[in-house]
């Protein structure tokens, strides 16, 4: 979606850090590594925490991978570690 992923089907709260692998060479997302995740959905909701999770992550996977970054002067990779803070 413009502007981010539509997670707001996905009622949840916690925080997802995650680190990405930019290639420095033409600026595309080579690699996410999910490095924390406290996701749990909303009590209201009753979804498996598991599927929340699932669902969060496929959805922010695919809208980064989406992503371009600038590309680096001398070709060297970039590593982003970002924390997702949903309330």
């Amino acid at each position: 979606e413009e502007g981010g992923p539509g997670l707001g089907t996905h009622p949840c709260t916690g925080v997802l850090s995650l680190r990405l692998h930019v290639s420095g060479q033409d600026g595309q997302v080579k690699d996410i590594k999910w490095l924390a995740d406290t996701l749990i959905p909303l009590p209201s909701v009753g979804v498996d925490p598991a599927a929340v999770r699932a669902r969060v992550q496929h959805e922010l996977a695919a809208w980064l991978n989406d992503c371009m970054f600038p590309i680096s002067q001398d070709g060297s990779d970039t590593f982003i570690t970002l924390p997702v803070v949903f309330e």
